[in-house]
């Protein structure tokens, strides 16, 4: 889990990173999620990245979004790579164990102005400070509970400016 955070914390350090910038940097050549979408990568250690749809697959080619996948069930079709469950770990000082109405609670407590949040049937998302949007699932299909919902991954956008106060960075729990 150790590389998993370390690898994602150097990412989302990054401005505008190409794919050859990131593959440099975690020292791994990505590989397509899916066969038919050469667009989203995995890298290594639950991380995937989102290039642009219809861009080759080339190392000058920017990166739009990476997301640290902290489940195994994350992707509901087959993929041509496996994740992993992560153990529980501090994100913006929360820790990730707890549903998707905990974290937003303890979120909002700590910086109440940058939070919102984007829900449809069993799936909640929270965005947090412009850049980040977390995503909660229940494993239960069509679980409308939101206290049974766990995080299932982090979202990052580059190129959306960071506005949230609290440190970004992920720790071991």
């Amino acid at each position: 889990m150790n590389e998993a955070l370390e690898l994602w914390n150097g990412m989302v350090k990054l401005k505008r990173p190409s794919l050859g910038v990131i593959e440099a940097a975690s020292a791994v050549s990505s590989v397509s999620v899916f066969s038919h979408v050469p667009s989203i990568r995995y890298l290594r250690s639950n991380l995937l990245l989102m290039l642009p749809v219809g861009m080759p697959v080339v190392p000058q080619t920017a990166v739009q979004s990476a997301t640290l996948v902290a489940t195994s069930w994350y992707c509901s079709q087959p993929t041509s790579v496996r994740t992993a469950d992560l153990p529980e770990f501090l994100l913006f000082g929360i820790s990730t164990g707890r549903s998707a109405n905990e974290f937003l609670s303890e979120l909002r407590n700590l910086d109440r102005e940058n939070v919102n949040t984007a829900t449809s049937p069993n799936k909640w998302e929270i965005l947090y400070g412009g850049a980040y949007t977390l995503h909660f699932r229940s494993r239960v299909n069509n679980d409308a509970d939101s206290a049974k919902a766990r995080l299932v991954a982090i979202h990052f956008r580059y190129g959306t400016p960071y506005t949230g106060n609290l440190p970004t960075q992920c720790r071991p729990k």
